[in-house]
């Protein structure tokens, strides 16, 4: 499963989530089986002027599943539920934290 999380830098799982969906810098991608991280790729955000839907759309073509953020709009959210993406929302901290407190996910 593969789970996209915005994030302030690129410090992979130590990266801070963006309190802001589409206005983070990075997207940190995290590849996981069963409950164990298998890669972490770290992507620049590169759609800075964007209309509804095109990071929900780019991401869901990377093969995202679930999505965990602090703040995402309600388009967004929209455009990821047609396609069958999980949201968790509301999440702060780094990576680490939000994949070990949310998804119950470990580093190995």
């Amino acid at each position: 499963m593969l789970i996209a999380i915005p994030t302030m830098d690129d410090k992979g799982l130590d990266s801070r989530i963006s309190n802001h969906f589409g206005r983070a810098p990075f997207f940190t991608l995290v590849e996981v089986e069963g409950n164990t991280v298998k890669n972490v790729q770290v992507l620049r955000n590169h759609i800075v002027d964007h209309k509804p839907g095109d990071i929900p759309r780019y991401l869901m073509r990377r093969g995202v599943k679930t999505v965990v953020a602090d703040g995402i709009g309600e388009k967004a959210i929209q455009h990821f539920e047609r396609w069958g993406i999980r949201i968790i929302k509301n999440v702060t901290g780094t990576v680490r934290e939000a994949l070990k407190e949310h998804l119950k996910i470990e580093e190995h």
